[in-house]
């Protein structure tokens, strides 16, 4: 009879919030993916102003806002689905597009020299970005994630491995950084994605030739 309580609208946004989580799950068979924190912040943001325009259109202000209230909430909704399904095809995009970067990679490291060694440094060269990608989902074209990928396709070996990115690598005498943390002492392999070769680096000239860049300054 007093209307709906306030906390309603927390009860109403959680239970918007998990449906989303869920409702999309499946709509490709094939698909793979996960979404990040970031991903799951938005997502409840989303339910909690969907159900409280469900609140506002229901129980506050005159009927015409409360009718502006309800198309501008009707277009909310309908938009918010749409980027769902648009960002849950974008993670499928970029499992598929890593994926498929490792298997390039495991395949050219098992018919070279690498094959037998139980241990080396690998600098990898991949594109940042991908075909599908909508809003920044991550690729092995951003550092730090490649080596652990690369542990668990070569169980075996030691693997020492990161992701050459102009801006973030730094070409020194003995090595390079990356985002002046990882370090990789010459010699070392580069793997270029676009030749699929791998080069053995031992000078600031070897790593700017396998890239194409000018060599000698």
């Amino acid at each position: 009879p007093g209307g709906a309580k306030p906390a309603g609208v927390l009860v109403a946004a959680v239970v918007l919030y998990l449906l989303e989580l869920t409702i999309f799950v499946g709509f490709e068979p094939s698909s793979a993916g996960f979404p990040s924190r970031t991903q799951g912040g938005v997502q409840f943001t989303w339910a909690f102003v969907v159900a409280t325009g469900f609140f506002w259109v229901r129980h506050v202000g005159s009927r015409v806002w409360q009718a502006m209230a309800a198309v501008v909430l009707a277009a909310t909704v309908w938009l918010a689905g749409v980027a769902i399904v648009v960002e849950a095809d974008a993670w499928v995009a970029a499992d598929r597009f890593n994926v498929s970067v490792l298997d390039k990679l495991e395949a050219t490291i098992d018919r070279s020299e690498l094959a037998e060694a139980t241990a080396f440094t690998l600098v990898v060269d991949v594109p940042v970005t991908f075909p599908g990608q909508f809003n920044g989902e991550p690729s092995f074209g951003e550092p730090w994630d490649i080596g652990p990928a690369l542990a668990l396709r070569f169980p075996g070996k030691t693997i020492r491995a990161n992701v050459h990115q102009e801006g973030r690598t730094t070409l020194q005498a003995d090595g390079l950084t990356v985002d002046g943390e990882w370090r990789a002492l010459y010699p070392f392999y580069l793997y270029r994605s676009q030749t699929d070769r791998l080069y053995l680096v031992a000078s600031p000239d070897d790593f700017n030739r396998a890239l194409g860049l000018p060599v000698g300054s």
